[in-house]
């Protein structure tokens, strides 16, 4: 069993590492203003995150607190948890850049408003 949860999170990590990989893709074309090929992008990431909770559904955590005594399982999941808080701050970075654009498309429209008030 411990061979099949080991199996488990190593596929778990590569997904997420697949995603990291099209999240600084994202970000980079946040940058580059190229939002359809933005969200092409999240559309990759929709169907690893699926992956990824279809994975989650097999590993059991009772079984995963009882295997925690093995390193190979330790060292697995600390490598998951340490590529999650890098996906969680590129997100957050994406969500900021996306925020500051949305600001700057309103604040143009507001100028269009003023102007067209008589």
């Amino acid at each position: 069993m411990e061979n099949n949860i080991e199996k488990l999170l190593e596929d778990k990590f590569n997904y997420l590492e697949k995603i990291f990989n099209i999240t600084t893709e994202q970000k980079i074309l946040i940058e580059k203003k190229d939002f359809n090929k933005f969200l092409e992008k999240d559309e990759e990431k929709r169907q690893l995150i699926a992956n990824i909770l279809e994975l989650d559904k097999l590993i059991e955590p009772n079984n995963l607190k009882n295997k925690k005594n093995s390193y190979i399982i330790q060292d697995k999941v600390k490598k998951i948890n340490f590529i999650l808080y890098k996906l969680i701050n590129i997100e957050k970075e994406i969500a900021e850049n996306l925020s500051k654009e949305n600001l700057l498309l309103s604040g143009k429209h507001i100028e269009v408003y003023k102007k067209i008030i008589k």
